[in-house]
């Protein structure tokens, strides 16, 4: 089945200096090849059954400043059978992502980031992001493999996300290792199902003790843990809405004597119960209309008979449903 992001189409512009040069990658069936400028954009792809090593990894060790977009495009039943990154991976010592307007539909991997890790240089203000995009039904009933969004470094955003019936040992939701102050706003988690007792399924830590994390106009409804949010450093949840949700033991735990705070939040759940200091202020009493928000979602749609589109790197093509991206800098 074909999956069509529902949604208008954004540019290289809109995110990176229009000046820089890049090679595109649109609705084409090749190999990825060496750009001068390191920089790289693949928009309107479709990556479908590619279950042995994933849709794209990219391992960049040089020192030539990478930057790299992905729009409008579509993951389903992309897997990593042995490593990190199910549908998506990327490493770059001095690199930037920029995922926008995504789809993915049951990616799996055994180890971290079901389906994506991205890891980006630890320098502010490189970019790595997540905007306007749906990641549903990452993992299966094994509840193999964890962290379902892993982003590592950078200036770390999410906005406009929807992250559904997922089903995942830990981190069923994400988890941010940020350099700056980060925050995700205007996004859905919904149905999200852990088994196992110690972790949390929401994650924020860093690199120093002054960042601050921001969950902003946010909705939580039917997840199912033992454990829900946790934060290393100081977390403020601003507008967001929790519905209906089976959180066994602690709603919110915190470390590093850093406090959790929660304003005009709307609960229609026992609690919050939480471990540590949690400051709670203007609790909304009803969840309608002030406290639903809306976030971006995905339709399969019946797949026409066109061919699939691809991009290829140093990597053939094993069988009709198998490629990888993969690019190198030495």
């Amino acid at each position: 089945m074909q999956i069509l992001p529902l949604i208008l189409h954004n540019t290289w512009k809109d995110f990176f200096d229009s000046s820089i040069s890049y090679t595109l990658y649109r609705k084409k069936r090749e190999y990825l090849n060496a750009s001068p400028t390191n920089s790289y954009y693949i928009s309107h792809c479709l990556f479908i059954y590619l279950n042995q090593t994933g849709a794209i990894r990219i391992t960049d060790t040089s020192t030539n400043h990478l930057k790299f977009l992905i729009d409008t495009s579509s993951f389903d039943k992309c897997e990593h059978q042995t490593d990190q990154g199910g549908s998506f991976f990327m490493i770059s010592n001095k690199g930037e992502c920029i995922q926008n307007k995504i789809c993915s539909f049951n990616s799996k991997s055994p180890k971290e980031g079901t389906y994506c890790k991205v890891t980006v240089s630890s320098t502010s203000p490189f970019k790595n992001y997540i905007l306007d995009s749906s990641i549903s039904t990452s993992g299966d009933d094994s509840f193999q493999g964890t962290r379902n969004i892993y982003l590592y470094n950078g200036e770390t955003h999410m906005k406009s996300i929807n992250i559904s019936f997922s089903k995942l040992e830990l981190r069923n939701l994400y988890e941010f290792y940020c350099c700056s102050n980060s925050n995700v706003s205007l996004s859905t988690f919904s149905n999200n199902t852990s088994t196992i007792t110690e972790y949390h399924q929401e994650y924020h830590t860093g690199s120093s003790d002054s960042i601050e994390f921001k969950v902003l106009f946010c909705n939580y409804f039917a997840n199912s843990c033992n454990y829900f949010i946790a934060t290393d450093y100081d977390l403020i949840l601003s507008n967001c809405s929790f519905n209906k949700n089976n959180i066994r033991f602690w709603y919110f735990t915190h470390t590093n004597n850093k406090q959790v705070q929660l304003k005009g939040c709307y609960f229609n759940d026992p609690g919050p119960i939480s471990f540590g200091s949690v400051t709670i202020t203007e609790q909304v009493i009803s969840n309608y209309p002030d406290n639903n928000y809306l976030s971006n979602t995905c339709l399969r749609m019946i797949e026409e008979d066109t061919e699939d589109e691809e991009i290829k790197v140093n990597n053939k093509r094993r069988n009709k449903f198998i490629f990888l991206i993969f690019l190198a800098s030495l």
